[in-house]
């Protein structure tokens, strides 16, 4: 009896022995966590060792891009010295996902032994921040509320703001939204934070001009005796589609409608023959023009007084045989009295008609 009792305690012992089948336990990483992105590129790993009575002599570990997930450390791919503490440190890594891999070794009989391979991952190293990054605004805007379109590649948070950059406010990605401008005429800013997952940042800003003001005009005549008179109109701004049919004269017929050399989308001229004696007005109905900001313009009314009593006619001479010839020919049903008059320095007569 005693015998068996000792073969059955030494048989327990060898199975404590060679007990080498657990894993490591309570892995653990830092800053990083399975799936989880982060920009720090550094990782930082800590365990446990097996449950058992079996000493474990060291671990053998590996940090890879490539899951394999069969893999099992043994004496071919263990040329790398193994480690003896339960922690250990990855820098200085580049973008890309990781595995983690770790196993005890023991020795057994004057054997390297290794215990079951314990894999983890993937862990996402991402110091990439969002990509393409922009805003579309418009270039001018007479409502405080724009439309924005959005492009950021790679985020997933943004924040927007009328004051600077923020990061404090996130929000959910979104390609476009309505923003509301702050109040007043002038340059407007609007600023943008985009975040991706692992925490990187990226930074935009916009402009746009808020101008909520319409187009105004101002309006000279050249004289009000002698014909046809010149009309000069100046906007306080570029304006679109402007042309003869966007005025309207009363007492007289407008003519000659031209926008100005230099400033061809702020002056404009015409000229008007009055009709008759009196007030002549010249009307631009509201909305005739947009600004750049598609402000449409309010009723713009001028008068003058057309008073003219004499009529100034310049007659050029025409030459026939070396003499000068002056040639006038009128009709009229009303009495006219002509007094001529030779212009001294010109080749012209010079008639005062009186009606």
């Amino acid at each position: 009896m005693k015998k068996i009792i000792i073969l059955l305690i030494i048989t327990v012992a060898f199975i404590k022995i060679t007990d080498v089948s657990a894993e490591i336990q309570n892995l653990v990483s830092f800053p990083h966590v399975i799936n989880g992105a982060s920009s720090e590129t550094q990782i930082d790993f800590n365990w446990d060792e097996p449950v058992g009575d079996t000493t474990v002599y060291g671990y053998y570990v590996k940090l890879s891009t490539v899951y394999e997930p069969d893999f099992e450390f043994n004496d071919f791919n263990t040329l790398e010295n193994p480690i003896n503490t339960t922690t250990i440190s990855y820098q200085n890594l580049k973008d890309g996902s990781y595995y983690f891999y770790v196993a005890a070794y023991y020795f057994i009989d004057m054997k390297e032994v290794y215990g079951p391979t314990k894999i983890s991952g993937p862990y996402i190293v991402d110091t990439t921040p969002p990509l393409n990054i922009g805003l579309i605004v418009p270039e001018k805007t007479k409502s405080e509320i724009i439309s924005i379109s959005i492009l950021a590649t790679g985020a997933n948070k943004m924040c927007m703001s009328n004051i600077d950059f923020c990061s404090d406010n996130l929000i959910d990605f979104e390609e476009s939204i309505q923003w509301q401008l702050t109040s007043g005429y002038g340059e407007k800013t609007i600023y943008a934070t985009f975040v991706d997952s692992a925490g990187n940042e990226s930074n935009t800003y916009a402009t746009t001009f808020l101008d909520m003001s319409p187009p105004t005009a101002t309006i000279h005549a050249s004289s009000s005796d002698i014909t046809p008179v010149h009309i000069t109109i100046k906007f306080n701004e570029a304006v679109s589609d402007f042309d003869l049919s966007d005025i309207t004269v009363y007492n007289g017929n407008k003519v000659n409608f031209m926008p100005d050399a230099s400033f061809s989308d702020t002056i404009f001229t015409f000229d008007i023959f009055p009709e008759k004696k009196g007030s002549v007005s010249i009307i631009i109905p509201s909305k005739s023009v947009l600004d750049s900001a598609e402000n449409g313009n309010e009723q713009i009314v001028y008068s003058f007084l057309f008073k003219v009593s004499v009529e100034n006619v310049s007659i050029p001479t025409i030459s026939e045989w070396g003499k000068r010839i002056f040639v006038l020919i009128i009709i009229c049903s009303t009495f006219l009295v002509m007094r001529r008059k030779r212009e001294v320095s010109s080749n012209h007569l010079r008639l005062k008609i009186y009606s």
